[in-house]
């Protein structure tokens, strides 16, 4: 009898033990689950707990787009554009600044079949690339090299109409025919800056339209390519 009792409370104490290694693989298993639900991707959990939710949408920065300005009729003391080049620029061509040159060439009667202005004064255009980089890029600016010219207008704020009737002419706010004023206040853009994007829905200002409400003067005669107005710095070739 006491042995058959003692056989009895062996196996009832082995059921015991059992039951609890059980019980504590059951929890490591739990701990398991909920470190690894812990690790997961909060977006992950989130959808899973809370399926109806909407997942919260990026905000996107709207980006400034380009817009022309008339400023034909504009006092140029009063434009915001910082400090102006000197008055008088250096009789040497190749030392006056890029707005200087341009306006020399663009009223230099040797050169009206290689550059010109376009009828409005607002933009101005090449009629010969291979006439104006033979003669009036080395007379102007000691060389030939037609793609560091386009470098150069392009830093200086630019910009090429790309169709219409003035298409691959270049327009900018500050450079108007007779308004050498203006031109005073034009900057060289930092290396590292970018024009403002021009709006893709948007057109090319209509300078014929411009031109009927405010016409711009003719272009001054230059007296041996340098202009009677503009501005530039000795020592700065653009």
């Amino acid at each position: 009898f006491y042995q058959k009792g003692n056989k009895t409370i062996m196996s009832a104490t082995a059921t015991i033990q059992s039951s609890n290694v059980a019980t504590t693989t059951a929890k490591t298993a739990t701990t398991n689950v909920v470190t690894s639900i812990n690790m997961a991707d909060p977006t992950t959990i989130l959808s899973s707990t809370t399926p109806n939710s909407k997942p919260r949408q990026p905000q996107t920065k709207k980006v400034q787009t380009y817009v022309y300005q008339d400023l034909a009729n504009a006092e140029p003391s009063n434009l915001k554009t910082g400090s102006c080049h000197e008055r008088v620029p250096p009789r040497n061509l190749q030392s006056q600044k890029l707005p200087s040159k341009l306006a020399s060439m663009l009223s230099d009667p040797d050169l009206t079949s290689a550059i010109t202005w376009m009828p409005h004064g607002r933009s101005w255009k090449i009629l010969n690339r291979e006439l104006f980089s033979s003669f009036a890029m080395p007379r102007y600016f000691g060389h030939s090299n037609h793609a560091s010219f386009v470098r150069i207008v392009n830093a200086w704020g630019f910009r090429r109409v790309t169709k219409g009737t003035d298409r691959d002419s270049y327009y900018h706010e500050l450079f108007l025919r007779g308004k050498p004023r203006l031109h005073e206040r034009m900057k060289r853009l930092p290396t590292c800056h970018r024009k403002t994007p021009v709006d893709k829905d948007d057109k090319c200002p209509d300078f014929y339209e411009l031109a009927k409400t405010s016409p711009l003067p003719a272009a001054p005669l230059s007296i041996q390519g340098v202009s009677t107005g503009g501005g530039g710095s000795e020592g700065e070739s653009v």
